[in-house]
């Protein structure tokens, strides 16, 4: 049964909420053309209310208010203030990189850049933490990761998972990730990837629910979640920039993981 979690996701940047379900949804799925006909009329939507929304594109009334609960909004006016939110959260959440001008740098310099800020994150990595990480993977039957948005570098530390026998579990729609914590047990591993601090709260109380039901639990983030450690059997923490380069910073980090798993997988054929 689907949980919402009233108010945990009040922060979502919409734009990204939206572009989520279209490219995911089913395209014969109503909730692809609702979300399809917003982002055509995006920079429409503030003088918009939901009938007007709803009669200008042919839509019930009830079809948008049933998308807006699927995208863990109140309602279209929750999502309306969101969308009023969102030009001021761009400007200072937006940036691809720290402190610099960034219409100003070339190419050279931002490989330079984001180099040098692979090199520092790295280096803060506890190998045993990572050791523990993976072991904490073997041991379980099934491993299911949570995360908004989780990151596609999940999909392909899955193949290294399916391949060594396990069951995974990694939904892109936070009610599938409600709903996959609500059927772990103790044969379970919940892994939390965090790397956008706005979501913190609806990773936090899956967590706990994961905690509850028996699995083991652990938390990749790039911030230092205070009282974490009470929470989860692992955490694995490092220093981000608050920018977008911590979505780079995480690939390398999961790719690096899903390396270790393919050792001991070609190790185990030999």
């Amino acid at each position: 049964m689907k949980q919402n979690y009233k108010g945990s996701l009040y922060v979502m940047l919409d734009i990204l909420a939206l572009l989520e379900c279209y490219n995911t949804y089913d395209q014969d799925d109503i909730y692809f053309d609702v979300a399809k006909t917003m982002l055509e009329n995006y920079n429409q939507l503030q003088t918009s209310s939901i009938q007007e929304f709803a009669e200008s594109n042919h839509i019930s009334i009830s079809t948008v208010s049933r998308f807006m609960r699927q995208m863990y909004y109140d309602n279209f006016s929750s999502f309306r203030m969101i969308y009023e939110q969102t030009p001021l959260q761009y400007q200072y959440d937006g940036k691809y990189y720290p402190a610099v001008k960034e219409e100003d740098i070339d190419p050279v310099a931002y490989g330079e850049l984001l180099a040098e800020k692979i090199k520092e994150t790295t280096s803060q990595l506890d190998e045993q933490a990572i050791t523990s990480l993976l072991s904490m993977i073997e041991s379980s039957d099934e491993i299911v990761f949570i995360g908004i948005p989780l990151h596609s570098e999940i999909w392909r530390l899955q193949v290294e998972l399916v391949l060594l026998g396990k069951k995974t579990k990694a939904f892109i729609d936070p009610n599938y990730q409600v709903n996959a914590v609500d059927g772990v047990n103790e044969k379970s591993a919940v892994i939390s990837l965090i790397y956008m601090p706005q979501y913190n709260l609806h990773q936090v109380q899956q967590l706990k629910r994961a905690k509850e039901k028996g699995a083991r639990t652990a938390c990749i983030a790039h911030v230092r979640l205070q009282g974490i450690e009470n929470i989860v059997d692992l955490s694995l923490q490092y220093e981000g920039t608050g920018t977008q380069v911590d979505s780079l910073l995480m690939q390398v980090l999961l790719n690096y993981i899903g390396l270790r798993l393919r050792n001991k997988l070609l190790l185990g054929k030999r």
